[in-house]
């Protein structure tokens, strides 16, 4: 088994989202689901956190300066709550099938797993080339990462 694509779908009977995201991986391959999976998440919640800052200190000069505080007094970020919430995450990844390659800007450059790929990507993949989540990817990529409630 050489893993090197994958189409995962979001959502489950009525909240099913009818269009897949087709990934393609960069360099190597993966040689088990499991392995590719892991990476797939890795990189998906790399993504997150990058666009959106979830989970990481804050970064600004004012914020460094205030470390003792729950809250920086100059900008107002939480100094506190670097959590990653899974229902933040999951509603994020729900939103894969309408961004644009422009909303990811350059932080993909530094993943495995490249977005951006049409379904006309996997047209002559052999089925064990691809990594294939038929639903509830949203749930199946936090569960993967250990994210609970």
């Amino acid at each position: 088994m050489s893993i090197k694509y994958a189409s995962i779908n979001f959502g489950y009977v009525e909240d099913y989202r009818v269009g897949s995201v087709v990934l393609v991986l960069g360099d190597g391959q993966y040689n088990s689901e499991k392995l590719a999976l892991s990476g797939l998440a890795s990189d998906l919640l790399y993504l997150y956190q990058e666009l959106t800052g979830a989970g990481k200190p804050p970064s600004r000069k004012c914020c460094k300066a205030n470390t003792n505080n729950n809250f920086c007094p100059v900008c107002g970020a939480n100094l506190r709550d670097n959590v990653i919430y899974r229902a933040d995450f999951e509603a994020w990844l729900l939103q894969l099938p309408i961004l644009t390659v422009d909303d990811f800007g350059m932080h993909d450059e530094v993943m495995k797993w490249k977005l951006g790929h049409p379904a006309s990507t996997l047209i002559g993949t052999k089925a064990k080339e691809v990594l294939v989540i038929n639903e509830k990817a949203e749930e199946i990529i936090c569960d993967q990462l250990g994210l609970k409630d």
